[in-house]
């Protein structure tokens, strides 16, 4: 999630007052990238396939118009909105989304690292670690060290932002990097787990990004933007249901990321990864108003479970993840 989806929220507010109109793209064309009821059934595994209860993490997170939670998801720390009032409203949003959570999800840390060592030894790209097991750890974490710890029996967006966290960190670390215009000096706004050890964990993300499992059917993807960018949209969903009872932004912010992507980021953006970012999206809804799908097979192994592939053709289809930006 980018700068088009603050853009569309500060210009439109998602009111549904008016039409907007959404120019054909490609997308429809892509097939289906992840397999949509087993990746939400593997979500919805850990929190014992119970509703999710939005209003308590509604008044939980006091979420509504000001949250910042958007924000925080559109633009990396590292870029500056222009004007005091955005940095204000960019600063209030890392210390909520970011310095806030940052305990739960260091916590978090050693399941990637085992991971990354299980690659390391065995010599594997082809991801042993799932979204279901990462989702289901960073629910313990947030359940022992979240924010709402002791108040959430479960705290659904506590782990999605955390995992979104963590990997937008690993794979984007240097867009967190950036001129600070009040003080006139670059200004690090990484998380102090990874500033403190920044050597250690330079080394060790070649490692994670083979662990991560190739969200993409073709294996293609550097898997760190494509997990974070699940994990975000994720996040954004369990807060626009939370907000609004519907999944009306999630939805419409998804559609423009693509829309905008030619204006904002100077180029179309890939039909693969749109609807990636579709499916995702449909993954929230299902895990939302469908969570009692129970799923055959085992979510901590079965790649099959997220992606729309046949399980013979999955290995062959499998690429050397490319460099993280």
């Amino acid at each position: 999630m980018r700068l088009n989806s603050l853009l569309l929220t500060i210009g439109f507010g998602f009111s549904g007052a008016g039409v907007l109109f959404i120019p054909a793209t490609h997308a429809s064309e892509v097939p289906a990238q992840l397999n949509v009821p087993g990746f939400a059934g593997c979500l919805a595994e850990p929190l014992g396939h119970r509703a999710i209860e939005s209003p308590v993490i509604r008044r939980a997170y006091s979420l509504g118009a000001t949250d910042g939670l958007l924000l925080y998801l559109s633009v990396y720390p590292g870029v500056r909105p222009a004007g005091p009032l955005g940095w204000w409203l960019q600063d209030q949003a890392h210390q909520a989304w970011q310095t806030g959570l940052e305990r739960a999800e260091e916590k978090l840390l050693p399941v990637l690292l085992e991971a990354a060592e299980r690659s390391e030894r065995e010599g594997s790209f082809e991801g042993s670690l799932t979204p279901g097991t990462l989702f289901a750890n960073a629910l313990e974490s947030c359940r022992r060290f979240g924010p709402q710890a002791g108040v959430l029996e479960d705290d659904p967006l506590c782990a999605a932002v955390i995992s979104h966290n963590a990997l937008r960190t690993l794979g984007r670390h240097r867009r967190a990097v950036g001129v600070d215009p009040r003080l006139n000096r670059t200004v690090d706004l990484n998380p102090d787990w990874f500033k403190l050890r920044r050597g250690f964990w330079l080394e060790r993300i070649p490692f994670i990004q083979m662990a991560l499992l190739p969200l993409r059917p073709s294996g293609e993807g550097d898997r760190f933007g494509e997990w974070y960018h699940f994990f975000g949209i994720l996040a954004f969903g369990l807060r626009d249901h939370a907000v609004n009872g519907n999944l009306r932004q999630t939805w419409l912010a998804v559609r423009m990321n693509q829309v905008l992507n030619p204006v904002l980021a100077g180029g179309f953006e890939e039909p693969e990864k749109a609807r990636l970012d579709r499916d995702s999206a449909g993954v929230v809804a299902s895990l939302l108003f469908a969570p009692r799908f129970s799923v055959r097979g085992d979510c901590e192994q079965d790649r099959d479970l997220y992606v729309a592939i046949e399980r013979d053709g999955f290995r062959l289809s499998l690429q050397e993840p490319r460099n993280p930006r």
